[in-house]
């Protein structure tokens, strides 16, 4: 009976007893990808591209989805190429048709091969209606001949099918993307990371989520492809061609992880530079914040701390300063704020290095300090292959049991897309005990991804567990942040951990 009872603790605390990790499958990093039950399912990944012909294509915005831009390859330069969008409930549309590139530029993969593509970014151009879903495609001309002369209305039926070859361009498949509804009180956005092209088990689900247009945006919470420079680059992309149709039907917020770091993170700041860097203030894409409706999302890297150098995450952390200063100031206005990274600042795992050694790293860096000061609602990230939340913590003790005014921030590793290391599970043996803490609120080792509603004074999470084969699960955690706005006229600078555990008795 006793064993059965610490059986049953064991699995309602996410505790796997003398389990092992599952061993690594073949076309992970360093190798060639290889075909398997998720990637099959798509195919332009395996589409033999012409050398102008527009490819990996994906979708970011700047605040508030005031703009959008489309970021494409291809394999070699351009002569000409226009970028089309137009309303999709029209039957005979308005088409406004952009020629000219807001930016294109050469990038040179390091590996041995010095592969080179053509990066190029198109951005829309003057106000977009409200709450309308745009359809929107890229087309390269096979020459530059009479591109401009050419009445673009004449060269193709937008209203018809997708991609394909005719009057003299190679056509993208046509996308979508939608603005928001300024007097609608909820938005939701995707949340997941650490995908790979192999054992990509929550691919379908992704895509489907992504195509349906109920999300606003999408955080990648790092780790793309394992790796995107492998094979001199060609597999990231691959990578990118694979999640197009993920990619290019929902904006996408990135931040850069470990399996990034060949080159200096080339590959990351090259194939995401459509990410609104510039209007934060921000020397990198590795580095950027967006302000939407009642939220302020920021992205950073944590890289520079373990793949380069501590002293070039001071960088990072000045310009965090100054961005979280100004959103914090303007919390009437946009009362949440999120920060989202590749590592964890907490976790739990039988391996130190990961949940003790660099977990101490990255809050002794003065990460956390900077979170508590400016009163930050949530820290998101990935790296650890599983899916974990923490109660409100502060410098390792938990401020609250509740997620109402906390008084600090919460984290939430959202880890398990799924790629060749496969998941990491809450193992403990007796030579390898769980390191975890009190902080530490639900734990879950499978696969899935994230989706979060917001309002003025809700953020309302849906952990979704991804089956192995493919289909979506169950919910496996279910939480709502919620905050009084007098919270926000009280702490508007930063947190006093003692008073506001006086104060969180009165307010509940």
């Amino acid at each position: 009976m006793r064993l059965f009872c610490f059986v049953l603790f064991c699995i309602a605390h996410g505790l796997v007893l003398a389990q092992e990790e599952p061993e690594y499958l073949p076309g992970g990093a360093g190798q060639p990808a290889v075909l398997d039950d998720y990637n099959t399912e798509f195919s332009r990944w395996l589409h033999d591209y012409e050398p102008i012909e527009p490819q990996q294509i994906h979708l970011s915005m700047v605040s508030d989805g005031l703009a959008y831009r489309v970021q494409f390859s291809t394999l070699a330069p351009l002569h000409t190429a226009v970028f089309q969008y137009w309303p999709a409930v029209e039957e005979k549309p308005k088409v406004t048709s952009i020629w000219n590139r807001e930016e294109t530029w050469e990038f040179v993969d390091g590996g041995s091969e010095h592969r080179r593509q053509y990066m190029h970014i198109f951005k829309t151009q003057g106000p977009l209606r409200e709450n309308t879903l745009y359809h929107y495609r890229i087309g390269s001309a096979k020459s530059d001949g009479n591109a401009y002369a050419q009445d673009i209305e004449d060269l193709v039926d937008v209203t018809g099918d997708d991609d394909g070859d005719d009057d003299g361009f190679y056509w993208s498949p046509k996308y979508g993307f939608h603005t928001h509804a300024k007097n609608v009180d909820q938005f939701s956005f995707m949340m997941a990371g650490d995908l790979g092209i192999v054992n990509a088990v929550t691919l379908r689900q992704m895509t489907s989520m992504a195509q349906s247009q109920h999300y606003d945006f999408f955080t990648y919470l790092g780790d793309f492809a394992y790796d995107m420079a492998d094979m001199n680059g060609t597999k990231g992309n691959e990578f990118m061609n694979l999640l197009q149709d993920t990619f290019a039907t929902t904006p996408l917020l990135t931040t850069p992880g470990n399996h990034e770091s060949n080159y200096t993170f080339a590959h990351y700041t090259n194939r995401f530079r459509s990410v609104p860097y510039r209007e934060s203030n921000s020397l990198s894409p590795d580095y950027y914040s967006v302000d939407y409706k009642w939220m302020h999302i920021v992205s950073i890297t944590t890289e520079p701390l373990f793949e380069m150098s501590p002293e070039s995450f001071e960088t990072v952390k000045a310009w965090l300063r100054q961005d979280l200063a100004r959103a914090n100031a303007n919390r009437a206005e946009r009362p949440w704020i999120i920060v989202m990274g590749h590592r964890p600042l907490y976790c739990s795992s039988n391996d130190k290095a990961a949940c003790v050694e660099d977990t101490n790293t990255l809050r002794q860096s003065g990460l956390e300090d900077i979170l508590l000061e400016f009163s930050v609602d949530a820290y998101i990230c990935g790296h650890r292959h599983n899916y974990e939340r923490t109660y409100p913590v502060a410098r390792g003790e938990v401020t609250s049991t509740s997620y109402k005014n906390a008084p600090s921030y919460f984290q939430l590793i959202i880890g398990n897309a799924g790629n060749y290391e496969q998941n990491k599970l809450f193992t403990s043996t007796p030579t390898e005990p769980l390191v975890t803490g009190p902080w530490s609120a639900l734990r879950y080792a499978g696969y899935g991804l994230s989706t979060v509603s917001v309002t003025q004074n809700t953020l309302s999470f849906v952990h979704w567990q991804v089956e192995k084969d493919g289909s979506r699960g169950r919910p496996v955690d279910q939480f709502t942040a919620k905050k009084d706005k007098k919270q926000n006229d009280l702490f508007p600078i930063s947190i006093d951990l003692g008073l506001h555990k006086k104060l969180e008795r009165i307010l509940e």
